[in-house]
């Protein structure tokens, strides 16, 4: 094996990635599935700066990387939710429909199995858009 040959890899892995990206219908690896790819992902920066750079100090860019993708991932982390469920699709493209024609949700157009993910849309859309995708008594009809 090449001392190189981890950053060839992981750069493959994402061309294979984005390549299945443009030409399937689906999402990204997002939540618990990226988990297994994330200690390949920071090994492979780590031998991307040892081959592309002479910094003398090395060290401590790795600990600034180690550092700012652990909070980054851990900040980010819910191992409720995940996109990559095809009942979850349905709400995905309903949620972002909604959202675009400025419109609430009713509680008959979310199927019952798909309410923890809307608790998770609700809670997001919330936060970051400051925009109720659905009113306050279907959330607590949601949650019951």
């Amino acid at each position: 094996i090449n001392y190189n040959s981890l950053f060839y890899m992981v750069v493959f892995i994402y061309i294979i990635l984005l390549a299945c990206k443009i030409i399937f219908p689906f999402d990204l690896p997002t939540g618990r599935t990226v988990i297994s790819f994330f200690s390949i992902y920071i090994i492979s920066l780590f031998d991307f700066i040892d081959l592309f750079t002479m910094i003398k100090y090395k060290r401590y860019i790795y600990l600034i990387i180690v550092l700012v993708a652990g909070l980054s991932f851990f900040t980010n982390l819910n191992v409720n939710y995940i996109r990559e469920w095809k009942k979850d699709q349905y709400l995905k493209i309903l949620v972002e429909k909604k959202y675009k024609q400025n419109k609430i949700i009713s509680l008959d157009e979310i199927p019952n199995e798909s309410y923890p993910t809307m608790q998770y849309y609700y809670q997001k859309y919330k936060i970051l858009y400051s925009y109720p995708l659905i009113t306050n008594e279907t959330y607590k009809k949601i949650i019951k």
